[in-house]
């Protein structure tokens, strides 16, 4: 094919460097890509390894779309609209389409109809709005054309939280990067999972990969579902790399205990093969009794470390009904106070908690506190037959004295592997799955029960199994969803079946733990 001189001058080259974030630039005539990646290589073969080289036609009008973020969550969608319009003017925004915003987030889309307008867009939203002395977070879309994909095309999107593993969800991004598209791979500390999902909205079918802890995988569920009106295909499966300490929902889809290392490539060639199956979701909702919890939590709060005075000044106005998203399994009394110490611990020191290692080590010696505090008698979780009650599918069901934990089981993993619920066969109940729309209910009677269901020596008393869980909570009690503990109120929580989503597990025959073997973790189960 022969190429007219004016063909040749409708395109440039464009180098793509990836090395730290997606940075392009337009090469001038005078040189020369071999040279270019010649010269990047001897700087570092890595840095070489993140170049790219492509050509673009210059008459090509090319629009683009921007996410604005770390906007206030408290405005409504026609708030953040009248605020981007006023910063871009008049003539910008008659170039622009605005929205979807999502308020809760805190963000929205605006699309900008050519290349010139996006220019100053970017400045003026860079330059021109300021809230609580913050900048906007902004954040060009990748551009996915959707209809040059043949129609058997699935792509993969990627996220990563690159601050988990002790630094591992970095180098395993970069790893991603250079084998897949860069637009495939999400840095989840940058505009979190909505970017990467509001730009393969439109793709006929994708999967997902979440690198990062059981939370991490929780949000980008979450983030699926709120979007899910906007895609194209709302069923996508999603996979999971371990890289959080505890990992109990990466277990049961058979991707291990933890990531230690394995090649991003082997674990792209086992997600071609892994099987489908459905995870029933549920919605935790919280009604408190915002004047009862007044009274209760002064006192309280003076014989316990779980809170400083200066913390408590600055507590946010308690919201009567609150609502959220369990996965795993929830937990409340004694497992969650203990869960609660060591967050409170981690967030005031987080660089000390960079390894499994180091954060297991703490939460042994949370958990050694603990038994000591209940010898002393300033436990929050001491003896929760006092302090709620129990229905389960409308049936009162009666909490056996000394019980210091309640926990609510969806999967067959809970406190990193152990099998709360137990083996033995019981006519009463049916055998646990993570799809039947029932959870399992167990009791724990302290600290050394706890110790014992961990080395494998006991379970959990089995209380009861249904699909609605009513709790009414007496006074301020620790709780935990899938490994997020809070101080819980006096008030109710209700915890019923929501959606159900498609998660892919490890196929049987390629099943081996990407943390290596791990006896105490329970088989896989939900089929």
């Amino acid at each position: 094919m022969c190429v007219t001189e004016k063909q040749r001058r409708a395109y440039v080259l464009v180098e793509m460097n990836m090395y730290n974030g997606v940075n392009e630039r337009i090469l001038e005539g005078h040189e020369k890509p071999w040279k270019i990646m010649h010269d990047f290589a001897k700087i570092s073969v890595q840095q070489a390894q993140m170049v790219r080289l492509y050509l673009r036609n210059i008459h090509m009008d090319l629009p683009a779309t921007f996410y604005v973020g770390n906007l206030p969550v408290t405005w409504n969608e026609e708030r953040l609209e009248r605020t981007l319009k006023e910063a871009l003017g008049t003539t910008i925004s008659e170039s622009t389409t605005f929205g979807p915003a999502f308020p809760k987030l805190g963000c929205i889309f605006l699309h900008v109809h050519n290349e010139d307008a996006a220019r100053q867009a970017c400045t003026l939203i860079k330059t021109s709005i300021t809230v609580e002395a913050k900048r906007p977070k902004l954040l060009v879309v990748p551009t996915i054309q959707e209809e040059v994909m043949p129609d058997n095309c699935s792509p993969l999107i990627t996220f990563v939280n690159e601050r988990s593993g002790g630094g591992q969800g970095s180098e395993l991004m970069g790893q991603l990067i250079r084998l897949l598209n860069p637009y495939q791979v999400f840095n989840l500390s940058h505009g979190g999972p909505v970017l990467g999902l509001f730009a393969f909205r439109k793709v006929k079918q994708f999967r997902v990969l979440v690198a990062g802890g059981d939370g991490t995988v929780g949000w980008v569920l979450s983030q699926i579902d709120a979007m899910r009106q906007l895609f194209r295909n709302p069923g996508a499966s999603v996979a999971v790399i371990p890289l959080g300490t505890g990992n109990d929902l990466a277990r049961v889809l058979r991707w291990g205990a933890g990531f230690s290392g394995e090649s991003a490539m082997s674990i792209l060639e086992v997600i071609d093969d892994s099987l489908i199956v459905p995870l029933d979701r549920w919605n935790v909702v919280f009604e408190n009794d915002v004047a009862a919890t007044n009274n209760a939590v002064a006192p309280l709060m003076g014989t316990t470390d779980v809170a400083d005075d200066e913390s408590r000044e600055e507590a946010p106005a308690m919201e009567p009904t609150q609502l959220f998203v369990m996965n795993n399994y929830f937990g409340i009394g004694v497992e969650a106070e203990i869960a609660l110490k060591f967050h409170l611990a981690r967030e005031e020191n987080p660089e000390k908690f960079s390894s499994r290692l180091h954060n297991k080590g703490v939460y042994l010696k949370v958990s050694i506190g603990k038994m000591m505090t209940r010898s002393s008698g300033s436990s929050l979780s001491k003896d929760l037959s006092k302090g709620m009650s129990l229905e389960v599918d409308g049936q009162s069901v009666k909490i056996p004295s000394g019980t210091e934990g309640i926990i609510v089981l969806n999967i067959k993993s809970w406190m990193a592997g152990c099998d709360g619920w137990g083996s033995d066969r019981d006519d009463k109940f049916k055998a646990p799955s993570m799809n039947d729309g029932l959870v399992e209910v167990i009791g724990v009677q302290g600290v050394m029960h706890l110790g014992q269901i961990q080395g494998g020596l006991r379970s959990g008393i089995r209380l009861a199994q249904g699909s609605d869980i009513s709790m009414r909570i007496l006074k301020p009690t620790p709780v935990e969803i899938d490994g997020e503990p809070s101080l819980q109120p006096v008030g109710r929580c209700r915890i019923v079946q929501g959606n159900t989503v498609q998660m892919m597990r490890r196929h049987k025959r390629l099943y081996s733990n990407l943390g290596g073997p791990n006896s105490s973790a329970p088989p896989p189960s939900g089929s």
